[in-house]
């Protein structure tokens, strides 16, 4: 009689690095117009051509500007509206000394909980204006920038501004004239909440760059812009500013692969790096998006596609031109828009990240055009501004189109996003298990070895005195309206439980020379490594296996007979 024996193995204890990455599963995207801006010429009460974007006040309510309509003669407006449409008009300009006239910028929120913007024309001196809107809707002006002179447009401080304000960590605020100047190339200026404007610097058209776009200030505290002209090569240059207005240059456009004339603002990702956009250059000459470290180390990321002509003299193309700001979601990925371009030459909106590059989420419609090719459909055309709701909703603003052609307010719904994933425990028998999950929403469905486990529906998966039976792979899945994604797998090892073999003799089993065994008692303790022996001193491998969960069952085919011995190990993961 053939005699074999299965010997147990030394345990060692530590946390295995498997991890395994699922795809998501997501579902297209839905667009929908939330608001319709008026048709009565020139613009209405609630306003016409929002250019601007939106931005989310701590009540919840959006807030933005339309450049013209109005009551006044079409100097634009100023407007609140909800989630789901509800639009009410707060202020409407009235193109005089008082106040200012065709609001290109959007708003920014103060501390105090007021509203602060600027105005293109208008104002106290004619060529812009600061302001602030209280919530119960009154309207100062704060600062009037002074007429132009002289052929080559200069002034103090700059002119006619265009990009919204910032509020920096000083309480003040900080902005950009891309005109005047004693240079005639704009400039940046800070602001204190009671009206105290000071310049902090005046642009040379030379490496400091010209016409100043959107400002951004990082982490790092110091405030970062970008010029749509100027630099070394004359196409655009990267800044950044102390609060006290040192300004360095850190990078010039060449025209190139790298992009030419940036303009919105940067935004800063969680991995600290910047990320924007430019309106030219690239491969085809259709604009990029880039990134730069706060000390100007710079990449191009993604040139967009050539474009050519429709029938109706728009310029199309596969996935847009001239890119505008890009928003953070907080997980490596961006939500960017196009004005122009995509399909249909009438713009897009694209998700967008360094590692999968860009994938276009919706192509802007045409609709109809009249004479003049006014764009009248029904979600809008040529977005402008992008925000990033706190659920994972995307709300934007279209400066044409909508049923009046006057631009419109879109919710653009998407799937949910994790913006943290479970990550592995390495645990002793007994310990209290835990899983997190970040996401945009604020339930999930937790699997264990991919089925439902029942009440685990908190993005905290809690799990007391864990045992044997609780080891093995966990993620999560969280749906929206709009989709749903599942989580990477995340797996429970528990260190401190001895392999063994099974003793039922149905187990233990020998037949036309093969051996058959099975290891129990498996929590991803670290990787399985069966030996064979005929002496128990020299020991062959016959088989190494990752770490593994529950009971493995493992056949030798060349069993050789009488006094082989069988032994089990685990080496733990470095």
């Amino acid at each position: 009689m053939k005699t074999l024996r299965a010997v147990a193995g030394s345990i060692g204890f530590a946390l295995t690095a498997a991890f395994w990455a699922l795809a998501s599963n997501t579902q297209a995207a839905s667009i929908v117009a939330i608001y319709t801006f008026s048709n009565t010429l020139p613009g209405g009460v609630d306003g016409g051509t929002p250019v601007s974007g939106l931005i989310q006040a701590s009540n919840g309510v959006m807030y933005g500007t339309a450049l013209n309509g109005g009551t006044n003669n079409g100097y634009g407006t100023i407007f609140k509206v909800t989630t789901n449409g509800v639009f009410t008009p707060l202020y409407t300009f009235n193109g005089l000394t008082t106040d200012g006239s065709t609001p290109y910028a959007g708003l920014v929120q103060g501390t105090n909980g007021s509203f602060y913007g600027t105005c293109y024309g208008g104002g106290t001196n004619a060529y812009g204006s600061i302001y602030r809107l209280t919530s119960s809707g009154a309207f100062t002006e704060l600062y009037g920038f002074n007429r132009l002179r002289g052929a080559n447009y200069t002034n103090a401080e700059g002119a006619n501004p265009t990009a919204a304000l910032i509020q920096g960590t000083n309480g003040n605020f900080y902005g950009a004239a891309p005109a005047g100047g004693t240079n005639g190339s704009g400039a940046v200026f800070e602001i204190t909440p009671a009206g105290t404007l000071t310049k902090l610097h005046i642009f040379t058209n030379g490496p400091d760059g010209a016409n100043p776009g959107a400002l951004f200030q990082s982490s790092n505290g110091l405030i970062y812009g970008a010029t749509t002209d100027g630099g070394t090569n004359g196409f655009g240059a990267i800044f950044k500013l102390t609060s006290t207005g040192v300004l360095t240059p850190l990078y010039s456009f060449t025209g190139g692969l790298d992009g030419a004339h940036p303009g919105a603002a940067l935004v800063q990702g969680a991995n600290g790096v910047l990320y924007g956009t430019c309106s030219g250059g690239g491969s085809n000459n259709t604009g990029t998006i880039f990134q730069i470290t706060t000390n100007g180390a710079f990449a191009p990321l993604y040139s967009f596609a050539s474009s050519g002509v429709a029938g109706l003299g728009l310029a199309t193309n596969a996935d847009g031109l001239s890119p505008g700001a890009l928003v953070a979601a907080g997980n490596g990925v961006f939500y960017g828009f196009t004005e122009l371009g995509g399909l249909n030459g009438t713009g897009t909106i694209f998700q967008f990240s360094p590692s999968s590059g860009l994938t276009t989420l919706y192509t802007f419609l045409v609709g109809s055009l009249s004479g003049n090719y006014t764009i009248t459909n029904t979600v809008g055309a040529e977005p402008t501004g992008l925000l990033l709701e706190t659920n994972g909703t995307i709300y934007g603003t279209a400066k044409t189109g909508g049923a009046s052609s006057f631009g419109t307010i879109f919710q653009l719904g998407l799937p949910p996003q994790i913006t943290t994933q479970p990550t592995n425990l390495s645990l002793a028998l007994g310990s209290t298990a835990r899983f997190t999950l970040g996401a945009s929403v604020t339930s999930c469905q937790w699997q264990f070895n991919g089925t439902n486990l029942p009440g685990a529906t908190n993005l905290t998966l809690t799990n007391s005195n864990i045992q044997v039976t609780n080891a093995g792979p966990y993620q999560a899945i969280v749906n929206n309206t709009f989709g749903s994604v599942t989580s990477s797998v995340a797996c429970l090892n528990i260190t401190n439980v001895p392999i063994s073999f099974a003793k039922d003799p149905a187990d233990l089993l020998y037949a036309a020379g093969q051996f058959s065994l099975t290891l129990t008692n498996l929590t991803g303790q670290g990787t399985i490594i069966i030996d064979t022996s005929s002496d128990l001193q020299n020991w062959t491998p016959l088989i190494t296996n990752p770490p593994m969960y529950g009971p493995f069952p493992f056949t030798d085919p060349n069993a050789t007979g009488a006094g082989q011995f069988y032994r089990a190990r685990i080496v733990p993961a470095p």
